[in-house]
């Protein structure tokens, strides 16, 4: 990945369909991030260039969008499983230490939420 990643950015534009490849999505869904201004883009009289760097960059986004989507969810779960496991240490009148690791864990998972956001607003 990291020598098509510095072949793509060595050549200064590619074709809809080097891109749609990049980014395995069809020609077509590339030439609607082109139009949104998603991927700086120029449409000339043999098709549209596309500049490697910006695909690259909106390559980057979506795998920071697909990680941070994926942590999310896992997070979620995590704290179901360690909300019902307190919730049987309480049964068994073993409250004190369990209530306590899910704040515990829950503000570790609010915390990681809060820095891949920042991440995708860099």
């Amino acid at each position: 990945m990291d020598r098509l990643l510095r072949h793509m950015t060595e050549a200064s534009t590619m074709t809809l369909a080097e891109a749609a490849k990049t980014l395995d999505v069809s020609e077509e869904r590339v030439e609607q991030l082109a139009q949104q201004g998603l991927i700086r883009a120029s449409e000339e009289r043999e098709g549209w260039r596309l500049e490697s760097t910006s695909v690259v960059a909106y390559l980057s986004e979506e795998v920071v969008r697909s990680t941070t989507e994926r942590v999310r969810q896992y997070s979620e779960k995590l704290a179901e499983d360690v909300e019902k496991m307190a919730r049987q240490q309480y049964r068994r009148g073993e409250a004190a230490g369990g209530l306590k690791m899910v704040k515990r864990i829950v503000e570790e998972v609010e915390e990681v939420d809060k820095e891949l956001k920042s991440l995708l607003d860099e």
